[in-house]
């Protein structure tokens, strides 16, 4: 999440095919790749992304989404 030109927060949004996800292990896993600024402080399941009118994923609503939770 930007606030102006700063990134205050990294939010990742994922879907899946289980419901049952560890969203510790993935950021342990992440953290093998990335580093570690790059990790996403909160990581959201969703059932699917939003999309907008050219079926591109919708960053507003996953914005909308957050700040509504």
């Amino acid at each position: 999440l930007k606030q102006g030109n700063t990134v205050k927060k990294i939010v990742s949004f994922i879907t899946s095919k289980t419901e049952i996800i560890n969203t510790e292990y993935l950021k342990i896993r992440m953290a093998e790749f990335l580093p570690s600024y790059m990790i996403p402080s909160e990581i959201i399941l969703m059932k699917e992304m939003p999309l907008n009118s050219n079926y591109k994923t919708d960053k507003k609503a996953l914005i909308d989404h957050y700040l509504n939770l």
